[in-house]
């Protein structure tokens, strides 16, 4: 696989060294406890293909899908659509952690979703789709919809009443989907947003805070699918380099293979972090890179992000491919702006 130039490796090695060197905000220890894991056990080798995952993501309202090696050519969702169903205005994809179900925010399929987006909910192939209805409404939601992989839960942020936006989930018996439960009642935060949820449909995170859209405030939570067990896995204020405030930032989480979490948060400039599936407080970088954000884990244990800091790009948000412990990694799409909406990492769909 593709690796950077020395040349670049060693540019970003000085942008990183002046960021600092030893606790507070400009810190760039990629290890915060010592003798422990660096990162979310991997199976698999950098670039070795399709074992490796895939990214779904967006691109100037395409919907596009990339094996996560360099050199692979994206293939669009969006064409494959157009043959299912006319219209367009899709948006919002979000694709289940083994590829067998994705969901889009979409005016496509049914007349009652025109002019205002729906959810629909499509096979991996895109051999079949249709809105999801709630209670004879189709379902609309705050963002991206998350499914499991079985495909028969969905969780949403919307109008729960308990809050601003709370975390809905709806649960598919027969051909029907039931009535949306609020899991976030006991979330003491007014917005509880963007949510990923576990394979197996058991578990939910999300951004959770006092503002909209991850801003200052925004922490990482965790809740059962039932509504039991609600917790606060981040809060931005505790950063474990020291200095942490109110007006810190740690988003966009998502689930690694090995029961983890990774995250963004800006203690040290807008990073990627990792919470192992038995550590408290140990919070690792992986690894120190300013401006990454927005990552989700492949299924071979690898980290996809959105890097704005490629030495010698545009400032664009590229798509990066970390090694879970920083030791190699390779931008798949140079030069291509993706939309810094989320992106779903995941299994290819067995076709």
């Amino acid at each position: 696989m593709r690796r950077f130039t020395s040349f670049q490796l060693a540019a970003l090695a000085l942008v990183l060294a002046s960021c600092g060197s030893s606790g507070g905000k400009g810190t760039t220890t990629p290890n915060i406890d010592s003798g422990q894991d660096t990162g979310p056990k991997t199976d698999a080798a950098l670039g070795t293909g399709e074992a490796g995952g895939v990214v779904t993501y967006m691109v100037g309202g395409q919907i596009l899908q990339i094996s996560a090696i360099d050199g692979a050519t994206p293939t669009s969702l969006t064409e494959q659509i157009n043959a299912l169903a006319t219209g367009g205005g899709d948006s919002a994809p979000s694709v289940s952690k083994n590829g067998a179900f994705i969901t889009i925010s979409t005016e496509r399929f049914d007349s009652q979703c025109n002019g205002y987006a729906c959810t629909a909910l499509l096979t991996g192939d895109i051999s079949e789709g249709d809105i999801v209805y709630i209670g004879g409404q189709p379902l609309r939601s705050e963002g991206r919809v998350a499914v499991s992989n079985a495909g028969n839960v969905l969780a949403y942020a919307g109008d729960g009443s308990s809050h601003q936006e709370d975390i809905l989930v709806t649960r598919k018996s027969g051909a029907n989907w039931g009535a949306a439960q609020n899991l976030t009642e006991a979330s003491p935060h007014t917005y509880n947003n963007a949510p990923v949820i576990a394979g197996d449909g058991s578990k939910v995170l999300f951004d959770c805070g006092p503002v909209p859209y991850g801003q200052a405030g925004t922490g990482v939570c965790e809740v059962n699918a039932d509504g039991t067990g609600f917790r606060q896995v981040i809060d931005p204020a505790n950063s474990p380099l020291g200095g942490g405030s109110s007006e810190n930032q740690a988003r966009h989480a998502d689930y690694t293979p090995d029961g983890g979490i990774v995250f963004e948060a800006d203690w040290a400039s807008e990073q990627l972090w990792w919470l192992g599936p038995e550590a408290k407080t140990a919070v690792r970088i992986i690894p120190s890179q300013s401006n990454d954000n927005s990552p989700c884990a492949l299924p071979g244990g690898f980290i996809a992000s959105l890097w704005l800091g490629r030495a010698g790009g545009e400032g664009f948000h590229e798509l990066k491919v970390t090694a879970p412990d920083g030791s190699e990694f390779a931008v798949i799409t140079p030069d291509v702006d993706i939309a810094d909406i989320g992106m779903s990492c995941h299994e290819p769909f067995a076709r």
